[in-house]
């Protein structure tokens, strides 16, 4: 099955978070590097941006999330688009990169990549499932699970304290919606790409018995924390020559991950930069195999 393609890219705003350097790490790559690859990715996306608002974003339910705590959070929902009694559908949770924080409940969506390819018609008829797209506000991220260094590196250049992650305010909702639609809790995948590629290492290191599957682009963790999540299936992307993120961060954790008996896939794209979500997503493969995993039993 050839997934549906988006028609657009852009470059994505990056932060002194996104440029901190990291050692040089192993060179491993699960698939084998593509080559070939469709050009445009970032133009893609940039069209994306423009035209989601108006084409993609009114097909998600808009609305606010109160925490315990008190904090608000903007998210949109799009729902399966038949729900059939006693059945219990997937979750799939998209977090978008920097560009997209904010409180219009918009960005977001016209931001996240996988958002955009699961609101397709063919793939909301062939993988049913509710998709929850939150929004991160303006002055945080969603969580990092980075070495001390590059935090440490990012407040010298910045000279400003790490931000603040709204990861337990997504958890929190999640355990919302569970209790509200007919979600299977074995079936509950994240994905994100720039600083949502790192939230979606840091959710499953936060919470490795609460996904069943991620999909982290361009993005990356500390790989002393990968033998916690060595159980849980991991389809990792990104740019060999990406300026922003660079593939050492993906590099080390996967091969931390496979030292500590796991089995994530990985494919990094030959030349190119940042933007490669709307690469990762023309994989024929990557939707077939994400929807096929269900939570596995942390040992």
């Amino acid at each position: 099955m050839a997934i549906p393609s988006r028609t657009s890219a852009g470059l994505v705003l990056t932060t002194l978070l996104l440029a901190a350097c990291a050692e040089p790490g192993p060179s491993t790559t699960d698939p084998p590097p593509r080559t070939g690859s469709p050009p445009g990715a970032a133009e893609r996306f940039r069209v994306a941006l423009r035209e989601a608002p108006a084409a993609v974003v009114p097909l998600f339910e808009a609305r606010t999330f109160a925490g315990s705590r008190g904090d608000t959070m903007p998210y949109r929902l799009l729902r399966p688009l038949r729900l059939d009694a006693g059945r219990r559908y997937p979750l799939v949770v998209c977090l978008a990169g920097h560009g997209s924080r904010g409180s219009d409940n918009v960005r977001q969506v016209a931001g996240s990549w996988a958002a955009q390819v699961l609101a397709e018609p063919a793939n909301r008829e062939k993988y049913p499932s509710f998709v929850l797209v939150p929004q991160c506000a303006a002055r945080n991220n969603w969580g990092s699970s980075v070495p001390d260094s590059v935090r440490a590196k990012w407040q010298r250049r910045s000279l400003l304290p790490w931000p603040a992650g709204m990861d337990s305010v997504v958890y929190e909702l999640i355990g919302r919606l569970r209790g509200e639609l007919p979600i299977d809790p074995d079936r509950v995948y994240v994905t994100g790409q720039s600083m949502g590629g790192y939230g979606a290492w840091h959710f499953v290191i936060s919470r490795p018995r609460l996904f069943a599957a991620a999909v982290p682009i361009a993005g990356g963790a500390d790989p002393a924390l990968a033998r916690g999540i060595a159980h849980v299936p991991v389809w990792a992307f990104h740019g060999e020559q990406d300026p922003a993120v660079p593939v050492a961060y993906s590099r080390g954790i996967i091969a931390a991950l496979r030292e500590a008996g796991g089995h994530p896939r990985y494919t990094e794209f030959p030349g190119e930069g940042h933007v490669v979500w709307p690469l990762a997503f023309d994989d024929p493969g990557l939707l077939d195999w994400l929807f096929a995993q269900r939570r596995a039993a942390a040992p």
